[in-house]
């Protein structure tokens, strides 16, 4: 905070200091930069939707390769050089990017915007009496900013979106603070000197590089204040960078900007990953188990986001038992009974409405009936999928009653692995989805587990049903002579314990959320060869019987990979298959591909039809492209979306049986 009483409280005299020591700075310190320095920067002009008027100066590139890719650097000044001038702005720090030198070893654009007389670049700098609190939204001269950003990536195609940063001083130091704070997945890195952030917020800054400075003898705007993100920021699992210079005041600016490890630090970063994640609501034919739950998720999300406006995981510190124990019961309560209803609704009707609800609507049957009932304390959590009729001249293949019985379980392995790649692409797991996360992966061994120890009832219990259909279909009619039995499903339903996704889940609960308050876990990975590796073994059920996956993770730059192998376990039968998921396989300005690659070898399938027939067996597969193509120049968010493919007969988790097109189409949200 800022240092006495008087200065401490208010606001006039923040502003007052600040001319004062500028005024000091450029009498006894430095010069201003000199005209052929400023001429450097084109005196530009910014005009948003509403016809507000942003003024800013732009360096660019000495000699701009239209093959070539290069930096961004936002420059925030600092409370003095407000106004609309379009020069003042450049007082401090600017002239440093434009010196030959610089120019010559770190060709980059440099926008540095001018914030007007009446506003600031953090709203929380109205009013410094109290503690700093990052606004709800951004004051207009920084949302004019932010826009500024993605208006010049459309017209310089040579800036790289990876390595766009964020710099500033005194007011600009707050300003870069709130900006990354509200974006953090837009920067590679941030320099903020002697500013202050939300401590609160810190968690949403363990993955971006951020270099701090600020002056031991500051006395505007007090050191602490950095030292706190810092150690906030630590807390949460960053790794930020501290320069705190002894014996200077306000102008750290002065020695920052100077120091050419700065400038190395600073073009040296760049984005390991696409931290911004696509949220779909897709629709295709049936409503399968994969667009449930593309739209479960982008719901979930929706809701979570909603409820962390209004509902913070801390409301004080926490610094002794008391406010501690406050705090779990607080955190505990809200889980119970706000969290675990949005949860549990989420995963019942995955599981019943688009896993065996997808099964019925797919095979023909209409009419159908879900129930869906609230979780303890408001009810008994229990769900129902009922088959309607029949159409009518369709028969049901053996095969299709099988994947029935299965489709619950098999529709929240589904939901569960799009949030695990939701999790690669951020680096990070939002507490509000590990328990989400939870159930929906552990649906199909809870529920082998609780049904060998008795702790399931067996009327509706999927999988009995999934046992009792597949080993009479294989000719084995009474339960003792059962070829599948119980007790085999439930050795092999151990083999989840190898999902190491589980345990990051349950970190993120249990020590991050319940215990320190904070909204998000970065896990770690392993470095192998140059990339980020994550192997995860599981359990799966087929027509064919049970079988296993080895899902092998991989993050290179902003491209996630998920190599799997199935094997089928051979009671009955052999076969197995493998794929591969490519996440910004291409990635443009207003567009994004991934992909779809999966073979199998399999047993003949049977369909059913207005006759049962049967699929050749062997070899076949599946290949499908998803596009992502955002839908409006100056916005980010809305995309339009389209998953379209095809497949050939065989069993593959979430997609129909049978031969044929798949096509999914909707919007997608883009980085919720």
């Amino acid at each position: 905070m800022l240092n006495g009483d008087r200065l401490n409280r208010k606001l006039d005299l923040f502003i007052f200091c600040s001319l004062v020591l500028g005024l000091g700075n450029v009498l006894f310190a430095v010069t201003v930069p000199d005209a052929d320095i400023s001429e450097r920067f084109e005196k530009r002009f910014f005009k948003d939707s509403e016809s507000n008027v942003l003024p800013y100066r732009l360096l660019k590139p000495e000699e701009l390769d239209k093959e070539r890719k290069y930096p961004l650097v936002v420059l925030l000044h600092g409370i003095g050089e407000r106004g609309d001038d379009n020069e003042a702005q450049l007082k401090w720090g600017a002239k440093e990017f434009a010196k030959d030198e610089n120019m010559e070893k770190y060709p980059c654009f440099v926008a540095v915007p001018q914030c007007p007389i009446s506003d600031f670049w953090a709203a929380a700098l109205r009013d410094l009496s109290k503690d700093f609190k990052m606004s709800e939204k951004p004051t207009q001269a920084l949302q004019m900013t932010l826009e500024l950003i993605e208006v010049l990536q459309e017209e310089f195609s040579q800036i790289d979106s990876d390595r766009l940063y964020i710099t500033g001083l005194s007011m600009g130091g707050f300003g870069t603070w709130d900006a990354i704070q509200r974006k953090p997945d837009l920067f590679a890195a941030a320099v903020p000197i002697c500013g202050g952030g939300d401590v609160t917020k810190a968690t949403r800054l363990t993955e971006i590089p951020i270099w701090v400075f600020h002056g031991a003898e500051d006395l505007l705007v007090d050191p602490k204040w950095s030292r706190e993100m810092v150690e906030a920021i630590q807390n949460a699992g960053g790794n930020p960078k501290y320069t705190e210079y002894p014996g200077v005041g306000h102008h750290s600016w002065i020695p920052a900007y100077s120091d050419p490890a700065l400038f190395e630090w600073l073009f040296s970063q760049k984005k390991k990953t696409s931290t911004r994640v696509q949220y779909p609501f897709v629709i295709d034919n049936t409503y399968t188990a994969r667009t449930g739950a593309h739209n479960i998720i982008t719901l979930h999300r929706g809701l979570y986001g909603l409820e962390n406006r209004l509902l913070q995981t801390r409301w004080f510190d926490e610094k002794n038992f008391v406010k501690k124990a406050a705090g779990l019961t607080y955190r505990l309560a809200k889980t119970i009974l706000i969290d675990n209803v949005v949860d549990h609704l989420s995963f019942l009707a995955q599981h019943e409405v688009f896993g065996h609800g997808a099964r019925y609507r797919e095979f023909g049957f209409v009419n159908n009936e879900f129930t869906l009932n609230l979780p303890p304390p408001y009810g008994n959590g229990r769900g129902w999928a009922r088959t309607g009729r029949l159409e009518e001249e369709r028969f049901l293949s053996a095969h299709e009653h099988i994947a029935m019985k299965s489709g619950g379980s098999e529709s929240n392995i589904i939901l569960s692995g799009i949030m695990q790649a939701n999790w690669l692409q951020r680096g990070s797991i939002h507490y509000r989805e590990s328990i989400l996360y939870l159930m929906s992966a552990n649906d199909l061994s809870l529920y082998i587990l609780r049904t060998k120890y008795g702790l399931r009832g067996e009327a509706g219990n999927d999988v009995l049903n999934y046992l009792k259909a597949l080993n009479v279909h294989e000719g084995y009619l009474f339960e003792e002579d059962y070829e599948l039995a119980l007790d085999d499903l439930a050795a092999k339903a151990w083999i989840n314990l190898l999902n190491p996704f589980q345990y990051f889940s349950l970190y993120a609960y249990f020590k991050t959320y319940l215990w320190s308050g904070d909204e998000s876990l970065h896990f770690p990975m392993i470095e192998l060869w140059g990339v980020e590796y994550l192997p995860s073994f599981r359990l799966g059920l087929t027509p064919f019987g049970p079988e296993f996956y080895l899902e092998n993770f991989v993050v290179k730059s902003d491209r996630i990979f998920n190599l799997y192998f199935r094997y089928g376990n051979p009671t009955f039968h052999k076969f197995w298959g493998m794929g591969a998921h490519v996440i910004n396989l291409v990635k443009g300005h207003r567009f994004t591909v991934n992909t779809r690659l999966d073979i199998w070898d399999q047993p003949p399938l049977e369909l059913g039809g207005d006759t049962i027939r049967e699929s050749d067996g062997g070899l076949g597969g599946r290949i499908q492209g998803t596009f992502y193509y955002r839908l409006f120049k100056d916005k980010s968010l809305i995309h339009l979306t389209a998953q379209i493919g095809y497949k050939t007969a065989g069993f593959l988790e979430g997609e129909q049986l049978a031969d044929g097109i798949v096509l999914r189409v909707g919007i997608s949200f883009f980085g919720l």
